[in-house]
């Protein structure tokens, strides 16, 4: 059988396939650099695939390539091999065919050409060039004559944001990870059919693909062409259809998800168009925003403008009397750099502007500056008569006539990078006559995408084209419920979504405007939360309670009992406490939607601190009256048990495993109770620490330790008195690259830590570990002793002896 070879179309699987070698101009060698024999009966499968790279020094090697017949089968009438290499020249038979191969060639699949999403009128290099020529029927059995298939059917777009690829192309985290390919552009061509399904359940496939053909925008030459097929599939026209011609009067307020019928998006290159209810719309809920994507990408392959074209088509052929006015709204958007329109061009033009068609699109005409003083950003309503206008220009407004909002440039409204933020925003587009009643529309404070919470004033402004002289407004729901003001204040008091309407009339009419679901009240109940601070706090101290309740806490409940005052309504109180004891501070929040539970905490209000010597082993976890602050809500200090001890004893500590602990510049506190230096002439902290550097590299996993002393009853910093780190001595013992675990004595170290200089104080001790993801740290049996350590054997154990104040400290 004949062994041609062929491949799947497609960016990703471009091997070179080679067989043979010589030299040049040498004889030919009996060497093989690459073979493929493959059963292509058993397999189904009539081609056969190669791959070769060469290593040879020199730039060009030539090689043949040899395809055997295998005996007792007949001569082939065709063989066809294919280059998807880098630099593949044939000196033979190079015909430079279709390379449309495989399943792509069936005749009833959908075969997809593709073209990147920033160049999306021509197609990608590496996408294969069409019209396969079948030679036999499925059964194979050879066709009376050669039939030629015209694939691809269309193209799609790759070049695509995905989020599983691994290894992103650009900065911004928005744009995920970048995918392209005829790989990516068949599944986009997938979505769309499947879109196309959902709004036709019943078409069969043959009448999905007849749909999108139908739809797509013409690519290269008119018709069908083997790189792009009938051309660029449109999702919107395929769901749809066509663009249709709006008769006037017409009103665009882009309150939707998707521009209507009767707009079409031309644009060119890296360009976005796009209805979005951010960057503050000129009345609810949204607005038309031309920007472009990738802003910080050139791409080689395209050097056009990035330019964001929305068409809108109009019948004018009966213009109204009077005349027909088009009248929007423009603003540019941050950092937006104006590009003029010139007043006539043919076919486009990398300008900003506003432009009017009435031969199809093929010759244009400026009808309004949006640059210069014509720009800011803040929206400014422009007006024109396209009936003055067209005869002022020897135009005749018919049935097609179709004006373009148009933005050139190639920043990005919402790019990850401030200085490539801009863009253009137009909304309320409308066409009318003259003489025309209002046009009613506003603006809220509440959305969909900005909820309020109940019991929150919201407020309606006026938006409405056209010069209205009178307002009426209803808001079901609300108080009020009616306003004839131009822009009321309306209060609802409990979750929802809450129609309002808006009737506006001038000396031409009335028009009156629903928005559905214009507001949006939270229906969320809050839930009670609150910190406080100082605690402990020394008896006659204040506390302030802040709270942290959410969403919408509309009112505050909070009870202290043994506190002054005992009770508040205020969101964050201060209250002080005369007594020493423990007491219970309890919040309670509501809104229209309901009361929270009760959220409650301890007050701790200390007398005097732990006299003299003091003393905590540790040895049954972190005692009650010791506080571990964690940030992060992850690995922080607890109790390990199992440890040889520094006294040789087996049992618990605390620690902080580092080794499991992977956000690094994670600080975790311990804290332990105040301690009374009142009357003390000297004092000493000691505790006992095992660690192991997890590398003879300490830097790379440089965990460290940190003691700093606090007042008792203010809560100041007054220094810090101890600080090691992985590089600079922390380590008790030699370096274990395994989670550290103590086994023996010998593998503590007892710290000694002078406090003199805090002597006459009440103060209490921060034990704040930072974690650099290196290996775990023991602490045991800590004491605040007013004895100098007279055991030659207890100072030479502990060469990070710390005395303060130490210059050479430093904060962590």
């Amino acid at each position: 059988m004949e062994r041609p070879v062929l491949h799947r179309r497609g960016r990703e699987d471009r091997p070179r396939r080679l067989l043979g070698h010589r030299p040049r101009r040498g004889p030919i060698k009996g060497d093989t650099v690459a073979t493929a024999a493959n059963n292509n009966i058993a397999n189904q499968a009539p081609y056969e695939i190669l791959s070769f790279t060469n290593g040879a020094a020199s730039t060009n090697t030539a090689y043949n390539l040899i395809i055997n017949r295998r005996a007792n089968t007949a001569t082939p009438a065709r063989v066809k091999y294919a280059s998807f290499g880098d630099s593949f020249a044939p000196t033979k038979y190079w015909t430079h065919s279709g390379t449309i191969t495989g399943h792509a060639a069936a005749a009833s699949a959908m075969a997809v050409a593709a073209a990147p999403s920033f160049n999306r009128f021509m197609a990608e290099s590496f996408s294969s060039i069409g019209t396969p020529t079948i030679l036999f029927a499925p059964n194979g059995t050879a066709l009376g004559a050669p039939a030629t298939r015209q694939k691809p059917d269309f193209t799609s777009i790759d070049y695509v944001s995905t989020t599983f690829f691994s290894g992103t192309v650009f900065p911004d985290p928005a744009d995920g990870f970048i995918f392209a390919g005829t790989s990516a552009a068949a599944p986009n061509a997938a979505a769309v059919a499947a879109l196309l399904l959902q709004a036709r359940p019943g078409s069969t496939p043959a009448q999905l693909n007849a749909q999108l053909k139908a739809t797509a925008l013409d690519l290269n030459t008119p018709g069908f062409d083997a790189a792009t097929g009938v051309g660029l599939i449109n999702a919107y026209a395929a769901v749809y259809g066509l663009p249709t011609a709006a008769a006037v009067p017409f009103v665009d307020v882009f309150d939707g998800a998707a521009l209507g019928p009767n707009w079409s998006v031309t644009s060119r290159g890296a360009a976005r168009v796009a209805i979005r209810p951010d960057f503050a719309p000129a009345s609810s809920p949204g607005h038309l925003v031309l920007d472009a994507f990738f802003p910080y990408y050139g791409f080689n392959s395209y050097t056009g403008g990035r330019v964001a074209q929305a068409d809108l088509r109009l019948n004018l052929a009966s213009a109204p009397a009077g005349g027909a006015l088009l009248t929007f709204r423009h603003k540019k958007i941050l950092g937006e750099i104006d590009q003029a329109m010139p007043a006539t061009f043919t076919g486009s033009s990398d300008t900003d502007g506003v432009a009017l068609s009435v031969d199809g699109g093929t010759t244009w005409y400026s009808l309004a500056s949006i640059t210069g003083p014509n720009a800011t950003t803040d929206y400014q309503t422009v007006a024109v008569n396209l009936t003055q206008f067209a005869a002022a220009n020897g135009l005749t407004l018919g049935a097609d006539v179709r004006i373009r909002f148009q933005r050139t440039g190639t920043t990005q409204v919402d790019a990850a990078t401030s200085t490539l933020r801009g863009g253009r925003a137009f909304d309320d587009v409308a066409v009318t006559g003259t003489n025309a009643a209002p046009v009613a529309l506003f603006n809220t404070s509440a959305s969909a995408v900005a909820p309020v919470c109940p019991g929150t004033a919201v407020q309606f402004t006026d938006a409405s084209l056209l010069g209205p002289s009178t307002w009426s407004w209803s808001f079901p729901g609300g108080t009020p419920a009616t306003s004839t003001a131009q822009n009321p204040v309306v209060t609802y008091a409990r979750g929802g979504t809450y129609d309002v309407a808006l009737t506006v009339t001038n000396a031409n009419g009335t028009a009156t405007r629903t928005a559905v679901g214009a507001v949006v009240v939270s229906s969320a109940v809050p839930v009670a939360s609150f910190t406080l601070k100082p605690s402990p706090v020394c008896a006659g101290g204040a506390v302030t309670f802040t709270s942290t309740s959410g969403p919408c806490p509309g009112t505050y409940a909070w009870s202290f009992p043994g506190g002054t005052p005992t009770s508040s309504t205020a969101a964050n109180p201060v209250v002080t406490y005369a007594t020493a004891g423990a007491y219970t501070a309890t919040l309670v929040v509501s809104n229209g939607n309901g009361n929270s539970a009760a959220a409650t905490a301890t007050v701790a209000v200390q007398g005097n601190g732990q006299a003299l010597p003091y003393a905590e082993p540790l040895a049954s976890g972190i005692p009650a009256t010791w506080t571990v602050a964690n940030p992060d809500n992850a690995l922080t200090w607890g109790p390990v048990g199992s440890v040889v001890r520094k006294d040789g004893t087996t049992g618990t500590v605390a620690a902080i495993q580092f080794y499991n602990y992977s956000s690094r510049a994670q600080r975790d506190t311990l804290r332990t109770p105040a301690v009374d230096l009142r009357g003390q002439a000297k004092a000493f902290l000691r505790f006992d620490l095992a660690y192991a550097a997890v590398s003879g590299a300490p830097t790379a996993n440089n965990d460290s330790l940190a003691v700093d002393v606090y007042t008792a009853c203010s809560a100041t910093r007054l220094g810090r008195v101890y600080l090691q780190s992985a590089a600079t001595g922390l380590g008790t013992t030699a370096v274990q690259a395994s989670a550290f675990l103590p086994s023996t004595a010998a593998q503590w170290r007892t710290e000694n830590v002078d406090l003199t200089a805090f002597a006459g104080q009440q103060v209490y001790f921060r034990f704040t570990a930072f974690n650099e993801y290196g290996n775990n740290l023991y602490l045991a049996n800590v004491r605040v002793e007013n004895t100098v350590a007279t055991a030659t054997k207890a100072l030479t154990d502990s060469p990070a002896l710390q005395a303060y104040p130490n210059p050479h400290l430093w904060l962590l």
